[in-house]
């Protein structure tokens, strides 16, 4: 028997995580955070209007990314709260939504885990041919995620490795180059 509740909400939160991925993928997809930043404080009404959305799921959508720390609400507007104006704002450095998409692009493969490890053969050829992207949408989402990220770790990267006395430098599956330029 569980003891502490908290370890059941633990285990009942783990369940749930998906629930505030897809709220994420949304956003991101609809590019909210970049008509937050262009526009400022607005309404469920207004985002909805410009996104040709539902106002009134539009207005819950926002009320999760709030619970999410992503927005903060002023009356009845809407403004990305720090996370979201630093890494979710399409356009500006660190910007990690092409991450945000790669990682909606797995969403199907990992819906096939139980199907996966039932029968023991690979599924993702079976999920890739039902995807709603083609191959080169999911691959620059790929390409692009693998530069946003880089551009972040790389100066740590590059500062917590001695490279006095090296001359050459090989990248080998660095992605699109950003650890090489960085160095």
């Amino acid at each position: 028997m569980v003891d502490n509740f908290h370890d059941a909400e633990r285990l009942l939160g783990l369940s749930r995580a998906y629930w505030a991925s897809q709220v994420l993928f949304v956003a991101v997809r609809l590019e909210l955070f970049g008509h937050l930043d262009r526009n400022g404080p607005s309404t469920a009404a207004e985002v909805a209007s410009f996104h040709g959305a539902d106002p009134h799921a539009t207005h819950k959508l926002l009320d999760a990314l709030g619970g999410l720390d992503l927005l903060s609400k002023r009356g009845d507007r809407y403004q990305n709260a720090p996370l979201a104006s630093s890494f979710l704002v399409p356009g500006k450095e660190g910007y990690l939504g092409h991450a945000v998409h790669h990682a909606e692009n797995l969403w199907p493969y990992w819906g096939e885990l139980f199907r996966a490890v039932q029968t023991g053969r690979p599924t993702a050829f079976e999920v890739m041919e039902k995807s709603p992207y083609d191959y080169d949408h999911r691959l620059e989402d790929y390409l692009l995620a693998m530069r946003d990220q880089a551009t972040l770790l790389a100066p740590a990267v590059v500062q917590a490795l001695d490279m006095k006395g090296c001359r050459h430098l090989l990248d080998l599956g660095g992605g699109p180059g950003e650890y090489a330029r960085a160095f």
